[in-house]
């Protein structure tokens, strides 16, 4: 690996939230790494769900729970990801088309847009602690 990109190759250090799915968009890839606590109990990182709500050709470290989250849409090879820094070097030197086409880009996309949105991960956390509430009989009266 090439290490530190050259000065010339960084065009900047921020880009507002409000166009950042472009940048995703138009990227030959969007390189994602988890912190090492993350990555270890099972915390995908936003940037995967930014990526790929883009529409973005997302290159991501091992994590767990990623499979789930994109396996329905690409059954076989799943997204682009990588172990070691071979293994990067290897992703990236195919083209990006070679893991994503326009028809899974989209696919991937409207998973996530409709799945993995904020409204759809609240909805989760709001039915478990519901069904939690409903099982541990909260509000009961205590025995004194």
């Amino acid at each position: 690996m090439g290490g530190v990109p050259a000065p010339e190759a960084i065009a900047g250090t921020y880009v507002p939230n409000e166009i950042l799915r472009r940048y995703y968009r138009s990227a030959a890839w969007a390189l994602n790494d988890h912190w090492a606590d993350m990555r270890d109990l099972g915390f995908v990182s936003n940037r995967v769900f930014d990526v790929l709500a883009s529409g973005g050709r997302l290159l991501t470290d091992e994590v767990e729970g990623l499979d789930e989250i994109t396996r329905t849409v690409l059954p076989e090879r799943g997204v682009a990801r990588f172990r070691t820094a071979e293994d990067l070097d290897a992703v990236l030197a195919e083209e990006g088309d070679a893991w994503y086409d326009e028809t899974s880009l989209r696919a991937l996309s409207d998973h996530v847009r409709k799945e993995h949105s904020f409204g759809a991960r609240a909805r989760v956390l709001l039915e478990d602690v519901l069904a939690h509430r409903a099982t541990a009989n909260v509000g009961a009266p205590r025995p004194s």
